[in-house]
């Protein structure tokens, strides 16, 4: 047998990407995907030519078996359908289900909920990017595709749904470098003195726990441990269901807790709510006697007011959350603490911090190193 595939038989296959030698292996090898499914093996032969022509009987072999495999039913899907759907089987099981149920409104907004899903293709997924963009931040986007990513995979693979072949992560947009926008001490309690009462709350116990938005607006009097001294809240992670995450609480926001709701009785349901008395708030919502108990779902209209009364329109909520990580690393604590406190999956999160971590350590060692080492007598010392 020849080493080297016929010339005719080289163009006709791409012989020269069939096979591949493995480092310590003497035998020729092949390595593909089939109808979706990696395969590879060896060719059992040292002969290159060998190796190629029996790798090229293999893959016809196993294509002619993808081929005549039985198939499920394919089925037309509209959006509406399957975002309902995957919402109901994974979305709403997410520590972030409300961004996913947020995602899929978006989606449906500009698609069309009839719209089947096999008509999603690669330019009306190109238009959306062009559109959106022009709404929210790239991130936002991004966030947008992926939901979209994983709704079209799960309704063909789970549900025999016909979609398109649009490659969606490819049109996903390049994002910036994580902002780093911190308060002061100073700039922190200008922005409670200048927001309505009933969000005043909200924002010193974010600053006081470093808590996301979403764990806020859910919190609820059953996750708050005032004896143990801690929150009991569910974060995002990997797992669909989110981890669980205590979260220690100081002195101040076991007072500023207990001056929600003086009364132990009273601490039944969301903890922050419209029209609590202890408050004395009179804004409109408080106002409202329909509303009056019910939880206090979002503040941005009234965040928003406050940002630009202090002079800082650049500050969203989520800086509160970079703000804790600041102010804990500005006293010294290690990343590994900050990481634990804050919640984070994925030590990598934390590491966006690390040049904070970087410049306290600079002072540490001027103050450790700089003034009270022993000092050398001579030159050679």
């Amino acid at each position: 047998m020849s080493s080297q595939a016929s010339p005719a038989l080289t163009s006709l296959t791409g012989a020269r990407s069939l096979v591949r030698r493995r480092p310590g292996s003497p035998y020729w090898h092949y390595d593909w995907r089939i109808a979706g499914k990696r395969v590879r093996g060896s060719t059992g032969s040292t002969d290159y030519g060998e190796a190629v022509e029996r790798a090229l009987a293999t893959r016809q072999r196993l294509a002619s078996i993808a081929r005549n495999a039985p198939r499920g039913p394919i089925r037309e899907m509209t959006l509406r359908s399957a975002a309902r759907r995957y919402h109901r089987e994974h979305g709403a099981a997410l520590a972030s289900a409300a961004d996913v149920k947020n995602h899929l409104r978006h989606l449906a907004r500009f698609f069309g909920a009839d719209t089947p899903l096999s008509e999603i293709d690669r330019d009306r997924v190109r238009a959306f990017v062009e559109r959106r963009r022009r709404e929210v931040a790239p991130g936002t986007v991004n966030r947008n595709l992926s939901t979209l990513r994983r709704l079209l995979r799960t309704a063909h693979e789970d549900w025999g749904a016909a979609v398109s072949d649009v490659k969606v992560r490819r049109l996903m947009l390049p994002e910036p470098r994580g902002r780093d926008v911190f308060l002061s001490y100073a700039q922190a309690e200008r922005l409670i003195a200048a927001i309505i009462p009933h969000a005043r709350p909200i924002i010193r116990l974010t600053l006081f726990t470093g808590l996301r938005r979403g764990n806020l607006w859910r919190l609820t009097w059953d996750q708050v441990d005032l004896e143990g001294r801690q929150l009991r809240v569910r974060v995002k992670d990997r797992h669909r269901q989110g981890k669980p995450h205590a979260v220690p609480l100081i002195d101040e926001a076991i007072e500023l807790l207990r001056s929600v709701a003086p009364a132990p009785e009273d601490r039944i349901g969301p903890v922050f709510a419209y029209g609590n008395p202890h408050l004395q708030c009179g804004c409109p919502s408080c106002n409202r006697r329909d509303l009056r108990g019910r939880p206090i779902k979002d503040i941005k209209r009234a965040f928003n007011t406050a940002r630009k009364a202090i002079g800082m329109p650049e500050v969203r909520f989520h800086d509160l959350r970079h703000t804790v990580a600041s102010w804990l690393l500005q006293k010294g604590y290690p990343l590994k603490w900050v990481k634990d406190i804050l919640g984070h999956a994925d030590m990598r999160t934390t590491e966006r911090y690390s040049h904070l971590e970087h410049r306290h350590l600079a002072g540490a060692m001027r103050e450790a190193l700089g003034r009270d080492a022993p000092k050398g007598t001579d030159a050679g010392a």
